[in-house]
């Protein structure tokens, strides 16, 4: 029974390779592999299309072409040039990493899953996709698209982002895993995943070891994974006020929250102001005296927990002042702060 087993595990690695081979997409990170660029192309990889992926890492290699010159950069830097790719925690430890191995470990990047899992911002899965596909270590490396294919593969039932389906799906990838090459494994069922084995409407025909899926003989493939509830996103109502001086000078924040950390904002309050009237009632209140008040968009931004209803102003001051916490920004400096997307189509620098 056992050496049935082997066989069947081997026969399917076999032909999921031999698929990769033929089937993969000419990557960026994939031309030239190193650590540094495998590292940033995961770390941007996470919760993001690899279709958005690539102008980012092209910009931020030209930027930072190696760990010393990210080491070396500024992190409202590094915040800029990853504005607009969300979930901006990753910079942030990514400038952080790269700090501490570059001074820490003399540029050496640590070859031991416990080492490489104290560095701020990797976890099992960066673990995993660096020790396999640097130092060739037969480590799975586990995310969406592995867990998809699979759950598909063995049926399993398990809700995704479950203990026990992360803990299944480890070990069966273990019992698969070649020695010789456990790095093209991993990148091949995660490409399987992307390309073939879609969370809905999958490939199956087209999909190179369909003959040792579960679900697809039982026809549950468009059911599985099973999907983990839903937490309610948190409904939050925003007033965006851009507020001008006569130089033309606009009053920004950086934020000190632990969502959008690091990165700056205009004046922003946590009500529903709704008329110009009401802007400048509030304004008035909290002694900001404008000589002008214009009404810009409503708009709404949905983060993975939350959910912004925006709705701006543009303020005009007759004389500069100062406030607390805000500092004044020349506008022709605002590009190259990191300024969230969710600000982004309030940026007026034509007035």
């Amino acid at each position: 029974m056992s050496s049935n087993v082997k066989t069947v595990k081997s026969a399917f690695t076999s032909k999921l390779l031999a698929w990769y081979d033929c089937n993969k997409r000419d990557l960026p990170w994939r031309r030239d592999p190193d650590f540094y660029k495998i590292w940033v192309s995961e770390v941007m990889a996470q919760q993001t299309r690899i279709t958005t992926v690539i102008p980012y890492y092209e910009r931020f290699m030209r930027a930072y072409p190696d760990m010393k010159k990210l080491s070396e950069a500024s992190l409202d830097d590094v915040l800029a040039l990853w504005a607009g790719l969300g979930y901006y925690r990753r910079a942030r430890h990514l400038h952080q990493a790269a700090g501490i191995i570059f001074h820490e470990y003399d540029e050496r990047v640590p070859d031991k899953k416990e080492e490489l899992l104290r560095l701020p911002g990797i976890g099992d899965y960066t673990a995993g996709a660096i020790l396999s596909m640097v130092y060739q270590q037969p480590e799975p490396a586990i995310d969406g698209n592995v867990l998809r294919v699979v759950a598909r593969i063995e049926n399993l039932c398990d809700p995704v982002g479950s203990k026990e389906l992360r803990e299944k799906v480890g070990k069966w990838i273990l019992t698969v895993l070649p020695e010789d090459c456990p790095g093209d494994f991993n990148q091949a069922i995660m490409e399987m995943g992307a390309l073939v084995c879609l969370p809905s409407k999958p490939f199956c025909s087209k999909c190179p070891v369909h003959q040792s899926c579960k679900a697809k003989k039982t026809g549950e493939q468009d059911v599985l994974p099973v999907p983990k509830r839903k937490k309610t996103s948190r409904e939050m109502h925003k007033t965006v006020f851009v507020i001008k001086n006569k130089n033309g000078e606009i009053l920004m924040k950086k934020r000190t929250d632990s969502l959008l950390e690091g990165m700056w904002e205009y004046f922003v309050v946590d009500e529903k102001i709704r008329s110009v009237n009401e802007a400048k009632d509030y304004l008035d209140a909290v002694g900001i005296d404008a000589i002008s008040i214009k009404e810009l968009i409503k708009y709404k931004h949905v983060f993975s927990h939350q959910v912004w209803h925006m709705k701006g102003f543009e303020a005009l001051l007759g004389r500069k002042r100062s406030f607390y916490d805000h500092v004044w920004v020349a506008k022709e400096d605002l590009g190259s702060m990191p300024l969230p997307a969710a600000y982004r189509i309030y940026n007026t620098n034509d007035s």
